[in-house]
């Protein structure tokens, strides 16, 4: 079994051609698909959170689940929460959902807005699986591994929770330097 992750960098990526693709040439394959809000936002709101409903519940051939990212979304009525919530309300069979978390925010508020958002996306009842923002602050890693465990008790499904880990080069880092991480919502150290 081969796992592909298939992010979704742009509003013009064909995620589904690229899935469809990719299933006929390795057809035991596990295919991830990145769903942004950012990119596949439509005119509405409505439309943008029907539009998602749809490629969760319809996925294309060999996408076994979904990471669904509001990208720098910045509206409280569009973002993967009010998708996740939609979802939910629903009723519809679906692909596996995944959320982001990211732990390394070194400002105390906005960790506990992250944490927060993570609440909201867990309640509707939708997650199966977490991936974890890269980051090397290992004391913020460990307190927001912590924070993740203490809600899979509370959680109406088990999540898992995947992670990276990498050595960033100077190229890497000075792409992720410009511009800089704080105009997308990110957060590195």
């Amino acid at each position: 079994m081969m796992q592909v992750n298939l992010p979704n960098k742009s509003n013009k990526d064909a995620l589904k051609e690229y899935s469809q693709l990719l299933w006929e040439s390795i057809p035991d394959v596990d295919i991830c698909l990145h769903w942004s809000v950012k990119n596949q936002k439509r005119k509405t709101a409505e439309e943008t959170h029907r539009s998602f409903v749809s490629d969760v519940s319809n996925p294309s051939a060999g996408v076994k689940s979904i990471l669904v990212v509001s990208g720098s979304v910045s509206s409280p009525s569009l973002d993967s929460i009010t998708c996740l919530k939609k979802l939910a309300n629903s009723g519809q069979a679906h692909a596996e959902i995944g959320v982001a978390f990211n732990p390394y925010f070194p400002d105390e508020r906005e960790r506990g807005r992250e944490q927060q958002r993570f609440k909201d996306k867990l309640s509707t009842g939708r997650i199966s699986h977490v991936w974890l923002q890269f980051g090397s602050d290992v004391a913020l890693l460990t307190e927001g591994l912590k924070f993740l465990d203490s809600l899979r008790s509370l959680s109406p499904s088990p999540f898992q929770v995947f992670g990276s880990f990498f050595v960033p080069s100077k190229k890497f880092l000075a792409q992720v330097c410009f511009p800089a991480p704080w105009t997308c919502g990110s957060s590195m150290t």
